[in-house]
């Protein structure tokens, strides 16, 4: 629970710092052209955030936390994310996240 503690301040810090004037649609190449490396950084660590606050909050406590492990612990997925936003740069960077995290986390729930 200490995670969603921490997720929550993150969220909340994004909300304050101005990402939330940012659209919800976002297309993975403004991650890539638009942007700065620390603000598309910044940006895609909040997407990751809210996924897995989302996950708590629907009632799957252990796809909040592989969802937060996945990105942050393993310091090969956002570089993997990254390498999949360039591949399908028309695609919407939040359905990127989303579906990579769920092949890693989502499977096998009994919810």
């Amino acid at each position: 629970m200490n995670r969603v503690k921490h997720a929550c301040a993150a969220l909340a810090a994004c909300l304050v710092l101005g990402f939330s004037n940012t659209s919800l649609a976002i297309e993975a190449k403004h991650l890539q052209e638009d942007m700065e490396t620390k603000e598309a950084s910044r940006l895609t660590s909040g997407m990751v955030l809210m996924l897995s606050y989302l996950q708590y909050r629907l009632g799957y406590p252990e796809r909040g936390e592989c969802v937060y492990d996945w990105y942050f612990k393993n310091h090969d997925t956002p570089g993997h994310v990254w390498e999949v936003m360039q591949k399908y740069p028309d695609s919407h960077a939040e359905g990127i996240v989303y579906a990579l995290a769920k092949l890693d986390c989502f499977t096998g729930d009994k919810k």
